[in-house]
């Protein structure tokens, strides 16, 4: 073990751990605490890699604490040794020595509320008792560190499971203590990390307003932007719904291949995002917008069911290129002179290559 910070921490607080041979994932490590008198203290790492971990110190170190004359508990040295794939030695490099203080109090998301008075330490939407059932850090807003909140990837398992509780299984899924940005849980085309992105960007609304444990999390009517409607049922779900209001749904500006590059890609041509209804920043909204430069508008473009980021779809517009292919361009013909040197009579010469010597004819 190299080293931890930082070295004067309070009993309920975070500490990082440096070193070797650490198990990746969330409570796959035991740190240890050993005090003066050789009295231990073991608890589990909250996430790890293989070379760091983060461990809050826990309320049963308090009693390791030395004590003053009056019996009042004050800051102790300890030394550290962690088990992972290997169990370390007894910590003696002083930067792995940490001191370690009686709780204050502590206020883990800063909000003017200590965290004996305050139901939610983290802010994260969970309530401290909920969390220690669940075995989340009531400290930390985002336990496994796949940057999607602790409540809201809860309140997902619930939607995943139809509220059933307990969980139908050892790790539910959307799942606070497994990283799991990158899965569509719901099926509905939208990815974790997105979901989690419009629920955040408007305004982590409770209810949450974006689940990815439902497809229909709160599903609108289709109304007029019956484009958006691609499966016809009358009802927009999320990935149909349009959170930025450009137009354009959130499947289609996340990841529907109408939108993706085109080679040549003409200048300009930016991917319309779910998150800004003006992605290119010309005053046009998205839907409206055309970005290809073909005269036709993005929402036209899928009504039609073409390209909206080729130029050549569905006609050859003013901006379509002329020659696709490198072999399509125009060569100069091999007939015609290339370099030309005049020569009496009023007659050109043209030599090629080595090859034979030919007259070109002059022009006037």
């Amino acid at each position: 073990m190299k080293s931890v910070s930082p070295l004067r921490v309070s009993v309920g607080e975070q500490m990082t751990i440096q070193g070797f041979y650490f198990r990746k994932g969330y409570a796959e490590n035991t740190v240890v605490f050993v005090a003066g008198d050789g009295r231990v203290s073991f608890v589990k790492s909250e996430q790890s890699t293989r070379k760091t971990l983060t461990v809050i110190v826990p309320q049963k170190v308090e009693r390791l604490l030395d004590t003053d004359a009056n019996g009042v508990r004050i800051p102790t040295q300890f030394r550290i040794k962690v088990i992972g794939r290997r169990m370390s030695r007894l910590a003696k490099r002083p930067l792995a020595q940490p001191t370690i203080g009686p709780d204050v109090g502590g206020d883990c998301d800063n909000d003017g509320t200590p965290n004996p008075t305050d139901s939610d330490d983290d802010n994260d939407l969970l309530p401290d008792s909920i969390e220690l059932d669940i075995r989340t850090n009531p400290c930390v807003a985002d336990s496994d560190g796949d940057k999607l909140e602790d409540g809201w990837e809860y309140l997902s398992a619930l939607d995943l499971n139809t509220s059933a509780l307990p969980y139908p299984g050892k790790r539910p899924y959307p799942n606070a203590l497994f990283a799991d940005a990158n899965v569509d849980h719901d099926g509905d085309g939208l990815w974790a990390w997105a979901e989690h992105g419009l629920w955040w960007f408007g305004g982590r609304k409770y209810p949450i307003d974006y689940s990815d444990g439902d497809q229909k999390t709160q599903p609108d009517p289709t109304g007029a932007a019956i484009w958006n409607d691609w499966d016809g049922d009358g009802i927009l779900s999320d990935d149909e719904r349009d959170f930025d209001n450009d137009g354009l749904a959130n499947i289609y500006e996340l990841r529907a291949y109408y939108f993706s590059e085109w080679d040549p890609q003409f200048p300009g041509a930016v991917r319309p995002g779910m998150f800004d209804p003006d992605t290119d920043g010309d005053g046009v909204p998205d839907g409206q917008d055309d970005q290809d430069h073909d005269d036709i508008s993005n929402i036209d473009e899928l009504r039609a069911g073409t390209w909206a980021m080729n130029p050549c779809d569905p006609v050859a517009s003013r901006t379509c290129p002329r020659w696709l292919e490198e072999s399509d361009i125009p060569q100069i013909p091999e007939h015609l002179c290339k370099s030309q040197t005049l020569v009496a009579g009023g007659n050109v010469k043209w030599f090629e290559g080595g090859g034979p010597e030919e007259v070109c004819p002059t022009y006037p």
